[in-house]
């Protein structure tokens, strides 16, 4: 990080807990708080802020879903579930919410319910090849080898480059 950035951000910091003090129930404080301490890698604070400005404002989904994605981040999976499963309830035809999702559930080890979610997601996006990917390594932790290779060159084919010893471990698996 650039000194000068490091010192806005500081700034930004300081302005921030002097906003408070005057308004301790501005859920948009804590959320542009919670920006920046993610943009300074302090998580664990950026979290704090997320959580406090969601609970102000529960009809703010982009708060959850940064608070989600920073949960995912820290590898906290149950609770980023919990999140990403409340976001897809409220915008059921969001497809970056069943890609989080899916990955927090692969990150978890529960590959049924990563590919749900992945699957529900090219029913939204057909050609997402990212998705494909991802949805190649959960049959892949399944050990599903042919649907592993099948969507790995899916998604090669959707523009999304996927890893070649990888590819090539699946070409060579029993099919």
């Amino acid at each position: 990080m650039i000194y000068g950035q490091r010192k806005q951000y500081d700034s930004s910091l300081y302005c921030f807990g002097r906003a408070l003090q005057y308004d301790s129930n501005n859920a948009s404080i804590y959320n542009n708080r919670g920006i920046t301490y993610a943009n300074l890698g302090k998580f664990d604070l950026a979290l704090k802020d997320f959580t406090k400005a969601y609970s102000m404002d529960t009809t703010q989904d982009a708060i959850l879903a940064i608070r989600a994605s920073i949960l995912l981040r820290l590898e906290r999976y149950n609770e980023a579930l919990v999140d990403y499963n409340k976001l897809i309830s409220k915008n059921p035809k969001e497809p970056s919410y069943y890609l989080s999702c899916g990955s927090a559930y692969l990150n978890a080890g529960n590959f049924e319910m990563a590919i749900k979610n992945y699957l529900h997601l090219l029913d939204l996006q057909p050609n997402n090849g990212e998705c494909m990917y991802y949805l190649s390594l959960a049959y892949d932790k399944q050990s599903d080898e042919k649907d592993a290779f099948s969507y790995a060159l899916k998604a090669n084919q959707n523009k999304f480059q996927v890893p070649g010893d990888y590819l090539n471990r699946l070409q060579k698996a029993p099919h």
